[in-house]
């Protein structure tokens, strides 16, 4: 497929050269990789220069700035139609990620005016291209979004479950795969000295591990 598509530049292929666009366009199938050379050998902007891997994820994507606004769209619409009573969880695991990083879905469902709820937009757009560009969240978001209903249960009373928004199946691999959430903060339960030393042997560990790897 390659090869077809960069004969119409003039240029021939090195398997280095399919190498590096293999790597970078694994995750995503094949069919989605043809659409986006095909659709970038009709780009009227870009279309008369060879493509490479960033054209193609762009063509199938859209841009990092697309893809914050379109999460953005998505996140305002479950905003308005559920509301901050409601636990939910996206089928999109920055979406936990950012929302959480700016303090939580309660939070962003009582902004204090309609402007600073077009600020929080605009910060979430920002927040989540970043993610976008480093790749992703990994497994270091909350498992799903608190509602005010959960948050004040405390575990006296089963509060309802949370909603799924967006493809079933994404939501529950959501759900799923979540491990980290907001900062952690526990007590100590010892001395500073104490906590010092237990540094120390960690490191010590840390240096025997990485010799014996």
């Amino acid at each position: 497929m390659l090869a077809k598509i960069m004969s119409v530049y003039g240029k021939q292929i090195t398997t280095g050269f399919v190498d590096v666009f293999f790597d970078a366009l694994a995750g995503y199938d094949i069919e989605s990789v043809r659409r986006g050379l095909n659709a970038h050998v009709q780009n009227p902007d870009s279309g008369q220069f060879a493509p490479k891997p960033a054209d193609v994820v762009r063509l199938i994507d859209g841009t990092s700035q697309d893809q914050g606004m379109q999460a953005w769209s998505r996140v305002d619409k479950t905003v308005r139609r559920v509301g901050p009573y409601q636990s939910v969880v996206f089928d999109d695991p920055i979406v936990h990620r950012v929302l959480d990083d700016m303090g939580g879905w309660v939070k962003l469902c009582t902004a204090n005016s309609e402007e600073d709820y077009k600020f929080q937009g605009l910060e979430f757009a920002r927040r989540y291209r970043a993610f976008v560009i480093a790749g992703g969240v990994g497994d270091d978001y909350p498992k799903h979004l608190i509602g005010i209903s959960e948050a004040e249960s405390g575990g006296r009373f089963k509060a309802p479950d949370p909603l799924l928004i967006g493809n079933r199946k994404a939501c529950l691999a959501v759900l799923q795969k979540g491990a980290g959430g907001r900062l952690a903060i526990t007590r100590a339960g010892k001395s500073v000295g104490e906590l010092i030393s237990e540094s120390k042997r960690l490191g010590q560990t840390k240096k025997g591990a990485a010799h014996e790897t």
